[in-house]
């Protein structure tokens, strides 16, 4: 390439070099309730909602925890899918904690964690060959939502933990094998 050809062709190919991007891969995750806990492939992330960056399509494992909300007697009947009464009677048989404040009775309501996979989809231009493309589009991105609801659980009481712990150890065997 003669020398006068070399000089411009230098500042184009700078020039093609900035205008590129790279794609920003973000996952939001959202919970009913909000403020759960998020895990993605056992790394904490943070709370919901919860935005975090991404490399690589595929399943991810997702668990959510929440420690609990303190509702109203009526928010927590609504939850439960129970009376107002019958959540009376589950706070005085202690499988509920209440408590007064301000004059208003309120219930911890408890939430059962959730264990799941979700799959991170990329869009058909992020397929080899159009990938080329997609990445050098300026300011490119893909944001992708995923939305949680955590059960209410209707007491505290160690027959349910008792049971949660044998689904653990039948699904750690699983695993095993």
């Amino acid at each position: 390439m003669p020398p006068r050809h070399r000089a411009t062709a230098l500042p184009l190919f700078a020039a093609l070099l900035l205008i590129t991007g790279c794609v920003e891969r973000l996952i939001t995750v959202k919970s009913t309730p909000a403020g759960a806990l998020v895990y993605l492939n056992d790394e904490e992330v943070g709370r919901t909602p919860v935005t975090v960056p991404f490399r690589f399509y595929g399943v991810y494992d997702v668990r959510l925890e929440h420690e609990g909300d303190w509702v109203t007697e009526a928010e927590a009947a609504k939850l439960l899918g129970l009376s107002e009464d019958d959540v009376r009677q589950r706070v005085e048989d202690e499988k509920l904690p209440g408590r007064e404040e301000d004059g208003q009775r309120l219930i911890r309501i408890y939430y059962a964690p959730l264990w799941t996979s979700q799959e991170a989809k990329g869009p058909w231009w992020e397929a080899p060959g159009p990938d080329l493309i997609g990445e050098a589009i300026p300011h490119n991105k893909v944001e992708l939502e995923w939305h949680f609801t955590l059960e209410p659980v209707a007491d505290k009481s160690s027959e349910r933990l008792i049971d949660r712990a044998k689904q653990m150890r039948a699904l750690i065997k699983q695993d095993v094998k």
